[in-house]
């Protein structure tokens, strides 16, 4: 093994809860009552993790949203000025930019074990953004929100047939 202690983020969350409730772990060892669950624990976890999966699709619709008006606006200038070309060059726009973002992914996670993570979660406000999920993760979940954007555009073209 490589004599690491754990994941830092773990390490983070962990040290988040003690300072957030100092007596907890000394009420809960002298059987004064349960300790109380923070924001952190088990199913505060699962809710932060919900939301910024949330953030990361959120934020995935936003810049797909931004790449499909340009996307259009593309279409309509280099096609015949009419609504279906303007449909089909954002919807290519934005699949082109969700195979980019999932390749990109793709090439992280073959990455991983090979060198040491040079990100550091705390800087740059990562943490103030995404509680629980990492880069990885969010990275993801834009992909998922600019592919479900460019299949909803590719439903709107069908329907225009």
């Amino acid at each position: 093994m490589s004599g690491r202690r754990g994941n830092g983020r773990a390490q983070g969350i962990r040290s988040r809860q003690r300072a957030a409730a100092p007596g907890a772990d000394a009420r809960a060892a002298s059987g004064a009552g349960p300790a109380a669950p923070g924001p952190a624990g088990m199913g505060g976890r699962l809710r932060l993790g919900v939301i910024d999966v949330a953030k990361a699709c959120a934020a995935g619709l936003i810049a797909g949203a931004a790449v499909g008006v340009l996307g259009f606006l593309g279409g309509m200038l280099l096609g015949t000025a009419d609504l279906p070309s303007g449909i089909e060059g954002a919807k290519n726009a934005l699949f082109v930019i969700a195979a980019l973002l999932l390749f990109v992914l793709a090439g992280m996670l073959l990455i991983k074990g090979k060198k040491a993570e040079t990100f550091e979660a705390d800087e740059n406000g990562w943490r103030r953004h995404f509680a629980v999920i990492g880069v990885k993760a969010a990275l993801g979940g834009a992909a998922v929100g600019v592919a479900a954007l460019a299949i909803a555009l590719d439903y709107v073209q069908f329907l225009l047939r």
